[in-house]
């Protein structure tokens, strides 16, 4: 990667960057909602360093009830929403997609002209490094979406003339899913960072 196309970054906290790291964070919240940063490749990152790169889905609004039921998903706490945008009753909620994830965090330099703070989306972002090496987690992506397919088509209704022809696809789909996991998750220094790095977000959303 020579070129840097991407400028575009949301900022994030220690526990929440552990949490994508560990593949366990449904949601980011911020309490704007840029469009211009939907559907597009963006850094995910600290005041500091940069960890890797997501792409944001269309926001849910939550209210304080929901941000409040959604507490699983994004692991904010009530005292750490007080903390970080005390006095907002509206918040927008990211369900997103990692495209990648730095091996290593990288140093960047920041050339924007707002805050960095929690939440924030900002462009001029620059990553001061030519040759990344990524983690491989293109595999581990595809099985999620894979799945999450398999429970939507579980839930179509079809003819009964289909039925049967329905029932062999989905075995067939089944299969499949269970050998692709096979293939895909047989290595286990990957399998022992990923437990580590979830371990470590449980341990930092029980302290929070």
């Amino acid at each position: 990667m020579n070129k840097q196309e991407i400028n575009k970054a949301i900022i994030y906290d220690e526990i929440g960057i552990a949490s994508i790291q560990a593949r366990v964070l449904k949601e980011l919240i911020s309490k704007t909602g840029d469009k211009s940063f939907i559907k597009q490749e963006i850094f995910i990152c600290d005041k500091e360093k940069v960890y890797g790169i997501v792409v944001l889905n269309e926001p849910h609004i939550l209210d304080l009830t929901q941000f409040k039921n959604h507490s699983s998903r994004h692991f904010c706490t009530e005292e750490g929403r007080e903390n970080i945008w005390p006095g907002v009753n509206k918040f927008n909620a990211f369900s997103f997609r990692i495209k990648k994830i730095f091996k290593e965090p990288l140093q960047y330099t920041y050339m924007g002209e707002e805050q960095l703070a929690i939440g924030k989306f900002v462009e001029g972002v620059t990553i001061m490094k030519e040759n990344i090496d990524y983690a491989d987690v293109s595999k581990a992506i595809s099985i999620i979406e894979y799945e999450d397919r398999l429970e939507t088509l579980k839930t179509i209704e079809v003819e009964d003339e289909d039925k049967e022809l329905q029932k062999l696809f989905l075995e067939l789909y089944e299969l499949f899913l269970k050998r692709f996991t096979e293939k895909a998750r047989h290595d286990p220094a990957e399998d022992e960072r990923r437990r580590r790095a979830r371990e470590r977000a449980r341990r930092r959303r029980q302290n929070a």
